[in-house]
């Protein structure tokens, strides 16, 4: 049994764990799809349509699918288009309890019974939010009161994914490191009261952890090692080892740094830059520009370029005629047609690409600074982990953006690679270290350590 056969094999047991239902709504286009703020507060959520929103029961104030999954809010799409047997529904479930959040709609999305439907729309509308049981708030804010089912506490959490499956007796978490880099992170899980696992499937290997913190509030802190791009699970099933640390001071003596097999820096760049899959096209766009009119079909041989190769990519551009700005965006191979008359027309910033699912602004292309002779000169140096901050470029200029970050492009074992350390964090150019680790051999604490140290 291979790595992806175990994988999906846990992944398979079970239900998901999602604290939060995201109604995609029923106006064309659906406004509700991708909410990556919940998963970056440490929640999960899953998504329902019009037609099994009326198959939605609650008790206790915990709302129930048809197939069994449990809820602790319903939010309600940007949109302003709701029917009125989806607000009489809404006002079942919050009259049972269930919290539910979202934009006040305005009216029907059908021409059906009209105008009747928007004058009933209006009067619900009044019932539900004006009265308080469905509030106009973020999710930020309701989510912001609750105890995350996954948390880094120590280390920094961007990278990091996170799936939650219940069994009968089973808390089985999936935790997934995408860089391409080792890192350690302590992590709290919201489950206590039982002994966490890690189970490795490329490995296929199970330990009982030995250095865990169950904590007042029903949740279990654990320090975690991650090499680069692998994923463990983490499943709480099993009564407490009552043998287990709570805390664990290592010291070792630390071998000499060595770099990573055949590293060359081929680039390094300082500065605030457009997300990875993301490429600017302002130049290009300003010089199809003729005689006031922009013409041109927006595709990868217009821009000569795949910033995402394999993804559907969008096109965003902000642009002035006159005195007035205004902002476009297309789909890949859509055509664009703007014509200024007897006005000036000009593009301020266009970009294609894959944009993450929570920017929804044109992105500014800043100055970047090349540092690549500065990183290549520590390499030389001995220095294979390097602080990323103004010092890489002697603090000589203002840096404009909010994420500054280093952008570095190396070869390794004849493998290029491309990544992006954020200010403050190190550049990790040295091969990664074997670590020091507890574990049980015949129900005794173990410490296996590659060099010479103590613990306490």
């Amino acid at each position: 049994m291979d790595y992806l056969a175990r994988s999906q094999f846990l992944l398979q047991q079970g239900e998901n764990v999602a604290d939060v239902l995201v109604f995609t709504g029923e106006s064309s286009p659906n406004t509700g799809f991708i909410k990556p703020e919940i998963k970056k507060m440490g929640f999960d959520y899953d998504l329902i349509g019009a037609n099994k929103l009326k198959d939605l029961t609650v008790k206790n104030g915990t709302i129930y699918s048809s197939v069994g999954n449990t809820y602790n809010l319903l939010v309600l799409p940007e949109s302003d288009f709701i029917k009125p047997e989806t607000l009489q529904k809404v006002k079942e479930l919050v009259d049972g309890g269930a919290k539910v959040i979202g934009k006040k709609p305005s009216q029907s999305p059908s021409l059906t019974n009209y105008p009747n439907n928007d004058d009933t729309i209006k009067k619900q509308v009044e019932e539900l939010w004006i009265t308080g049981l469905v509030k106009d708030v973020s999710i930020e804010t309701v989510l912001s009161k609750k105890t995350p089912d996954f948390k880094v506490e120590v280390g920094d959490a961007s990278d990091l994914s996170f799936i939650h499956r219940k069994t009968a007796d089973a808390d089985i978490y999936f935790i997934a490191n995408a860089r391409k880099e080792a890192r350690e992170f302590t992590a709290r899980f919201r489950v206590s009261g039982k002994q966490p696992e890690i189970w490795d499937s490329e490995k296929g290997t199970i330990k009982d952890l030995v250095l865990f913190n169950e904590n007042e509030n029903g949740t279990t802190t654990i320090p975690l090692q991650l090499g680069m791009e692998q994923s463990v699970f983490i499943i709480f099933k099993k009564t407490v080892n009552p043998t287990h640390l709570v805390a664990a001071k290592m010291e070792i003596e630390q071998p000499k740094a060595a770099p990573l097999s055949s590293l060359k820096i081929i680039k390094a760049e300082y500065g605030t830059f457009l997300q990875e899959g993301l490429i600017d096209i302002t130049d290009k766009v300003n010089d199809a520009i003729d005689n006031g009119t922009l013409d041109f079909k927006m595709s990868r041989a217009f821009c000569d370029c795949d910033p995402a190769m394999g993804y559907k990519k969008e096109f965003r551009m902000e642009y002035q005629i006159g005195e007035i700005k205004k902002k476009l965006v297309a789909e890949e191979r859509e055509h664009i047609l703007i014509e200024s008359g007897n006005q000036e027309l000009k593009v301020l910033k266009a970009v294609f690409g894959k944009f993450k699912a929570e920017s929804k602004v044109v992105p500014q292309k800043y100055k970047t600074y090349d540092v690549t002779k500065y990183i290549q000169k520590q390499v030389l140096s001995n220095n294979y982990n390097i602080q990323v901050s103004n010092k890489l470029i002697n603090d000589e200029h203002t840096i404009k953006g909010e994420k500054t970050a280093l952008k570095i492009t190396y070869v390794t074992e004849g493998e290029e690679r491309t990544i992006f350390v954020p200010k403050g964090q190190v550049l990790n150019l040295s091969k990664d270290k074997t670590k020091p680790t507890l574990i049980y051999k015949d129900d005794v604490i173990k410490w296996v350590t590659p060099h010479k140290g103590k613990i306490s």
